[in-house]
C-alpha cells in the first residue's frame, strides 16, 4: 500500500487481512469445515502454488500451515497465502530446517534434497484439517512425526530412506535389509503416546468415509456422501505420496474431478461476533497507520528513491537470512498471494 521509514528501519505497509483458517478451525471448536468450503480454499491454494510453479519463479514457500492462509474478508471464502519468511528459489535453498512440523514432508524430515513437492505434501495435511479440525499427523517430535505418518500411510518405500544419511535417526535396519521404525525409541521419549502398525489408521476411517464424515458429523449432509469423500480422499493421497516425483502437481491438482466443479470464490463464510469486532477495529488502525505512514514517507524521500529501485528492476533484496527477488513476487495475482514477502519486512502498526 505504502512504505516509509521509522527510526532507520525501512516498513512496507501491506493490505489488513481477516484471520487466519487455525482460527477459523477454533471457532469451530476443531470440528472442522464442510467439503464445500474445503473445494473452494483448496482451488485457491493449488492456484497459488501453480503460479509459484512457473518457469520464471520456481518458489518454494516451506511453511505452508492454516496460520499462513489467511481469509480476505471474515464473511467471505476468498482467502490469501502469506508469510514467505522461509522461501526459497528450487536452487537457492537457504535452510535445511523447515516446514512446521505437523505439516513437514518425509523428504524434509530425512534431509534429502526437496522440492516444491514438499508444499503439495503440506497442502494435502491441511485439506484433512480443515475438514476434521485436527492435524492429520501431529507428532512431539521429528521421530514422533514420521511414526504418525507411517501409521496411516504406511512403510516409506526402501529406496527413499536409502537416500537419506538421517535414516538412522527414523529407522533400525534388519539383517535382511529391511528398514524398521524406532517405536522404542519413541516410546522412551514418551510412555504415553503409543503408535499403531503401519498403515493400519486408515484415512478412509479418519475421513468417516462410509460412516457421514468425521466422527459422523456430516451424516446425510448434501455433498458428503461416500462418492464426495472417495474423490476428495484421492486428491488427499495423491498430494501425500512418499515419492516427491510422484507427488501430484499443482496444475494436475486443479483437474481433479475434487476441485472441476469449484464454485466461484468469495461465498460467505460464518465468523464469529468477536473476530468481526476485532477485524474492525484492526480497519480502523490501518487507516490511523496509512495516513501517517504518508506523512513518514514525504519526510524521507532518500529512503523511498533507495526502494523504488529495489522493486523497479531485477534487484535482490537482502533482508536478514532471506534473499528474494521482491519484484518477481509483486507481481503475484494479488487475489492468491498475499503479504510479507521476506521475514523481516513487518505491519507498520506493530511498530506505532
Amino acid at each position: 500500500l505504502t512504505h516509509f521509514t521509522f527510526r532507520g528501519h525501512l516498513c512496507l505497509v501491506f493490505e489488513l487481512l481477516s484471520y487466519n483458517l487455525y482460527d477459523l478451525l477454533r471457532n469451530t471448536n476443531f470440528r472442522g469445515v464442510s467439503l464445500h468450503l474445503t473445494r473452494k480454499f483448496t482451488q485457491q491454494l493449488c492456484s497459488a502454488l501453480e503460479f509459484l510453479s512457473r518457469p520464471d519463479l520456481q518458489i518454494i514457500h516451506c511453511d505452508l500451515k492454516p496460520e499462513n492462509i489467511l481469509l480476505v474478508n471474515p464473511k467471505r471464502s476468498a482467502i490469501k497465502l502469506v508469510d514467505f519468511g522461509s522461501s526459497c528459489h528450487v536452487n537457492e535453498k537457504v535452510y535445511q530446517y523447515i516446514q512446521s512440523r505437523f505439516y513437514r514432508s518425509p523428504d524434509v524430515l530425512l534431509g534429502l534434497d526437496y522440492t516444491m513437492s514438499i508444499d503439495i505434501w503440506s497442502l494435502g495435511c491441511i485439506l484433512v484439517e480443515l475438514h476434521t479440525g485436527e492435524p492429520l499427523f501431529a507428532g512431539q517430535n521429528e521421530l514422533a512425526q514420521m511414526l504418525k505418518i507411517i501409521e496411516v500411510l504406511g512403510p516409506l518405500p526402501p529406496h527413499v530412506i536409502e537416500q537419506s544419511r538421517r535414516w538412522p535417526v527414523f529407522f533400525e535396519r534388519e539383517p535382511n535389509g529391511s528398514f524398521i521404525p524406532k517405536y522404542q525409541a519413541a516410546k522412551e521419549n514418551n510412555a504415553k503416546v503409543t503408535y499403531k502398525a503401519p498403515g493400519t489408521r486408515k484415512l478412509s476411517d479418519i475421513l468417516g468415509v462410509n460412516s457421514g464424515g468425521p466422527m459422523g458429523r456430516r451424516l446425510q449432509e448434501p455433498g458428503h456422501s461416500p462418492a464426495d469423500y472417495a474423490i476428495f480422499m484421492d486428491l488427499v493421497l495423491q498430494m501425500l505420496t512418499y515419492d516427491p516425483d510422484k507427488r501430484i502437481r499443482p496444475t494436475k491438482a486443479l483437474a481433479h474431478p475434487f476441485l472441476r466443479r469449484t464454485p466461484v470464490v468469495g461465498a460467505p463464510v460464518s465468523a464469529p461476533s468477536a473476530l468481526l469486532k476485532q477485524q474492525q477495529q484492526q480497519q480502523s488502525t490501518l487507516a490511523s497507520v496509512t495516513a501517517a505512514a504518508t506523512a513518514a514517507t514525504a519526510a524521507s524521500n532518500r529512503h523511498a528513491n533507495n526502494l523504488a529501485h529495489i522493486m523497479s528492476g531485477s534487484a535482490v533484496v537482502n533482508l536478514g537470512h532471506a534473499r528474494q527477488p521482491v519484484n518477481q513476487l509483486i507481481g503475484a495475482p494479488s487475489e492468491y498471494i498475499g503479504n510479507s514477502v521476506c521475514m523481516c519486512l513487518v505491519y507498520a502498526y506493530d511498530l506505532l
